[in-house]
């Protein structure tokens, strides 16, 4: 563990030029998808200024198992130099391949059960927090796996799974995470004070409901009957009495 702290204390300092810049890039693409997953024509509504705020909160997630990704990909080119090991060894590797995939193959399905036991909870954002402790609890058992099995991890054999498995799944539950704490308005009284008075302005068949908001403006989803809009206010109408 003392190794791996060590390593990525090293890489933060090789390359903190990279980590200023990586923020402002997550940030972006972040802001574009979430644009983008409303409407195209949502994207001219893109906030600078909101760019480094969200890719730090992005970057928070992915830079435990990215930087232990890149670690691997670092000690792997290192192993390639070595002689190819006698045959004995490479059944030992094997078996360690085995092993590995083992568990984490327990682990996978521990947290889909985990995440389908409360997915009704997940969409109606009442249990928004036990998406941020899945997350968390992925981080921690990614260090763990490459703290015990990092030798072999870094072996062709079992590299790429490590790869695909670290970086799929935490890209898939950070970016349902993000896309649930966005929309995440609960216990901010100007925002349901706004809600409120645009839902008295009209007869709608279905509450007004915040898609996604920076530091400039808010995109609300309105409907009545079958037909359904967006309503774009500025975000200083959120002070407004």
């Amino acid at each position: 563990m003392n190794e791996y702290l060590k390593n990525y204390y090293n890489i933060i300092k090789e390359n903190i030029t990279m980590f200023a810049i990586v923020p402002t890039i997550l940030g972006g693409i972040w802001q574009l998808w979430m644009l983008g997953s409303i409407s195209s024509n949502m994207i001219r509504f893109f906030s600078i200024s909101q760019l480094i705020s969200d890719g730090l909160l992005v970057l928070g997630f992915f830079v435990f198992p990215v930087s232990i990704v890149f670690q691997t990909i670092k000690n792997r080119r290192k192993t390639e130099k070595v002689k190819t090991e006698p045959t004995s060894k490479f059944v030992d590797v094997y078996v360690a391949f085995i092993v590995l995939t083992i568990v984490l193959v327990i682990i996978t399905v521990l947290l889909l059960v985990w995440i389908i036991s409360d997915i009704r909870e997940i969409i109606q954002l009442k249990e928004l927090n036990s998406l941020w402790k899945l997350l968390f609890l992925l981080n921690v058992l990614t260090v763990l796996v490459y703290t015990y099995f990092g030798k072999f991890i870094e072996r062709r054999l079992t590299f790429g799974l490590f790869v695909a498995i670290v970086l799929i799944m935490n890209m898939i539950i950070t970016l349902r995470c993000f896309s649930k704490v966005s929309k995440d308005v609960s216990g901010i009284e100007n925002i349901q004070v706004l809600l409120d008075d645009i839902e008295k302005k009209d007869c709608y068949s279905k509450a007004p409901e915040i898609l996604y908001f920076n530091d400039k403006y808010i995109f609300i989803a309105l409907q009545k009957k079958n037909k359904q809009s967006i309503l774009i206010k500025k975000f200083d109408a959120l002070f407004e009495e």
